[in-house]
């Protein structure tokens, strides 16, 4: 309802707007004021004596029909302006829903929480190869491709194997010399979604860097807030979404890298393995995946072996997309061991069904608005054919 509503099972009204509309019903009031005390018109006679006796027609008696039939006029429309709604009952509601075939959709009170750790370091604008189903290549870049999984990972691509994660909460981090909460857990991944298409690498070398374990770190201390919270509730008071696990899914194009400005600071320069073992002590699980191919050279196995064991001792998995093919099948595979499906089912109404418990009475308001106003022209003009 709007500002200063006045609502209850029966009549609704919105008084705020009803308000604002006073002026003008002032003055139409004022206007017919003035008709009312303006003389009447006339006929001049010499003498009136001949007058006397005579009954007045009854055109005369309803001389001031019009007038009336204005001002209800007038008011019909103040109140349609006022959006007038009369509220059903919950019970007519139900009685309303069952007739037509309610839809059944699960609405999810448990599951999983996942963070995405994405990278958005300025090494992320270079491009890769990527096939179509012709074996023909072209580029794009490495944030474009870590996006376009992202979204087929949280909204589901039958394509891909991916059903979804419509049960699970879904929040984002986007670090690279820092991380920043882009969306927090959330069942509302359409607002999500809508963050991830925003994402844009760092345009300042100030920026710029890897810190993937002031990432870890950030964010688990982000999820351990969002447990405690459900957990310290007033007695008597529950969540209403119970977490059953947690995990991070990290995509990055490189490995720990912070920058040098941060140098003696240790949150910023915090090692991975510190940030792990902060992890595994909450129980959180750490899913790393690196979408760059040359990382898989031999040069980079210290690199490889240290992001694969500090994965391994949140009881999660490293991951080395050679291939940006490979990408999907790794998200794919991290879908089915993250799945959760505890659900409660709940009838809801469908999109072809009323969403509003309320019978909106503007329509009928304009129209009797209109049919008074009509009836005070026809009156004037043809029945009693005032005198202008």
């Amino acid at each position: 309802m709007g500002y200063g509503a006045m609502e209850g099972y029966g009549f609704s009204l919105e008084l705020g707007t009803a308000l604002g509309t006073l002026p003008l019903l002032a003055a139409v009031a004022l206007l017919m004021w003035r008709r009312l005390k303006a003389q009447a018109p006339h006929l001049s006679y010499s003498h009136l004596s001949d007058m006397h006796g005579i009954t007045p027609p009854w055109r005369w008696r309803w001389r001031r029909l019009s007038m009336w039939l204005v001002l209800a006029s007038a008011a019909w429309m103040w109140l349609a302006m006022a959006n007038p709604r009369w509220l059903l009952p919950p019970r007519q509601v139900a009685r309303t829903s069952e007739t037509q075939n309610p839809i059944v959709r699960p609405t999810p009170t448990e599951g999983a929480a996942l963070y995405f750790l994405l990278d958005v370091s300025g090494s992320m604008t270079r491009e890769v190869a990527v096939y179509d189903d012709e074996d023909m290549p072209h580029f794009v870049s490495k944030m474009d491709l870590m996006k376009e999984t992202t979204q087929r990972f949280i909204g589901g691509d039958p394509a891909l194997g991916l059903p979804g994660r419509s049960q699970d909460m879904i929040g984002m981090v986007a670090f690279a010399r820092a991380a920043d909460i882009v969306a927090p857990l959330t069942l509302d991944h359409d607002a999500v979604l809508t963050r991830l298409k925003l994402l844009q690498p760092v345009a300042s070398q100030a920026r710029d860097g890897t810190g993937i374990g002031y990432a870890i770190y950030k964010t688990v201390n982000t999820l351990v807030a969002t447990q405690h919270f459900a957990q310290k509730l007033p007695p008597g008071q529950r969540s209403a979404y119970t977490i059953q696990n947690t995990a991070l899914i990290l995509v990055t194009d490189g490995f720990q890298s912070t920058s040098p400005l941060d140098k003696g600071d240790w949150l910023r320069t915090m090692p991975m393995e510190d940030a792990a073992s902060y992890a595994a002590e909450h129980g959180v699980v750490l899913y790393m995946i690196n979408i760059e191919p040359r990382l898989a050279r031999e040069e980079f196995e210290p690199h490889r072996k240290v992001m694969e064991n500090v994965a391994k001792s949140t009881g999660g998995q490293f991951y080395l997309a050679q291939d940006p093919r490979t990408l999907g099948a790794i998200f794919r595979e991290i879908d089915g061991l993250e799945r959760q499906r505890t659900l409660v089912s709940t009838v809801q109404l469908g999109d072809d069904l009323p969403k509003e418990s309320f019978l909106n009475l503007v329509p009928l308001c304009v129209l009797l608005s209109v049919l008074c106003l009509g009836g005070a022209l026809c009156w004037d003009t043809i029945i009693a054919r005032v005198v202008p």
